[in-house]
């Protein structure tokens, strides 16, 4: 039987199949194609692209403008308009996106009748469901796949100008206390995992410090250069670790070493195998994200840290930096934010509690 209002169906041999439309016969009936596959969502998604492959023909566009559904604008965005510019982990987090959420609220519905209360209806029945960051990550991708329709001629109207979507959310930063910290890199030092004595004096995320490499370290100018990142992607039920770009443009950066962080990795690079790449080895040469996860929980739990992650080392960077006086445009910098807004939105609490502190002391000049 077909799932309901799709053309793909089970077949005796345990395989799926689904059939899309190519055209017509001389003699007036609609011609179909099929694409197999073990599994319903990977031939739910391979005819998707399909069709929209068919919105490229110029004989074929003008009935397919007509009566486009949402689901095939929506693939036609992915294949066409962010593949070929995207980095590869983030269209698959886009198609994550369409596939979980935008298909089974939107897919059937032709996209010149979606309506402005359709949209708004959806998200704030989500509102109590879904987390705030993610709501707003479906809304920026809808926003961005209509707005590109609406430039083609697809759509009358920007119908998503008026969605009201829920207040923006507070960060959650978890901050060790400086007691913590002591206790954290004493552990650290004791059983040699100076990779995150690196984080919490850097502010490197997880990904950029698994990728990184010697060459990124200017010993010259005791500095590193953050160039890559290491990424774990999810697609067709399985997952693949890659080295890619940093997070954004302005992730790469330089960060200057302290002298006992210098000293810390020459004495790592003394001891490293010969022929190392990465700085923080593993079974395969490098070590993944989930690793440096794990021996980071060993260490926590020993301590009874609650709440603590790879990410919290970064957060205290910030935090210590701004305890010592560091200012928000070059704390900016050193974090690879694109804006000083970014890193306000993430440590207002730490600069409210400076300006506090420095009024603390006023005495009245007359007195």
């Amino acid at each position: 039987m077909p799932r309901h209002g799709e053309n793909i169906y089970r077949r005796k041999d345990g395989r799926w199949e689904g059939r899309y439309w190519v055209g017509k016969r001389t003699d007036g009936r609609a011609m179909y194609k099929s694409v197999y596959g073990k599994r319903y969502n990977d031939v739910k998604r391979e005819l998707l692209l399909r069709k929209a492959e068919l919105c490229l023909s110029p004989k074929d566009a003008p009935q397919m403008g007509r009566d486009m559904l949402f689901q095939d604008r929506a693939a036609y965005y992915l294949e066409y308009k962010a593949k070929p510019f995207v980095k590869e982990s983030t269209l698959v987090s886009y198609q994550r996106l369409v596939f979980r959420h935008l298909i089974p609220a939107f897919g059937a519905i032709p996209l010149n009748r979606l309506e402005p209360e359709t949209l708004q209806c959806y998200f704030s029945r989500t509102a109590g469901t879904l987390a705030c960051g993610t709501l707003r990550n479906i809304f920026s991708l809808l926003r961005t796949i209509l707005s590109d329709a609406y430039r083609d001629g697809k759509l009358a109207a920007c119908i998503w100008e008026n969605v009201r979507l829920p207040r923006r959310c507070k960060p959650d930063v978890r901050v060790f206390t400086q007691s913590e910290q002591i206790a954290f890199e004493r552990l650290a030092i004791e059983e040699g995992r100076s990779e995150f004595i690196l984080c919490l004096y850097t502010g490197l995320r997880l990904g950029e410090l698994c990728a990184l490499q010697w060459e990124d370290i200017d010993w010259a100018q005791r500095k590193i250069v953050v160039r890559h990142s290491l990424q774990r992607i999810s697609q067709g039920g399985s997952s693949k670790v890659i080295l890619g770009t940093t997070k954004t443009v302005s992730s790469q950066r330089e960060i200057p070493l302290p002298g006992f962080l210098y000293d810390m990795l020459s004495g790592l690079r003394e001891r490293s195998p010969e022929g190392a790449r990465f700085v923080f080895t593993g079974k395969k040469g490098y070590c993944d994200m989930r690793t440096m996860q794990a021996r980071f929980k060993r260490l926590t739990d020993k301590l009874q840290i609650e709440g603590a992650h790879v990410h919290t080392l970064r957060h205290s960077f910030a935090t210590r930096c701004l305890e010592n006086g560091i200012g928000i445009e070059t704390l900016c910098a050193l974090l690879g934010h694109s804006a000083a807004t970014i890193t306000l939105r993430y440590y207002a609490h730490s600069t409210e509690e400076r300006r506090l502190e420095s009024v603390q002391d006023f005495t009245l000049l007359s007195a």
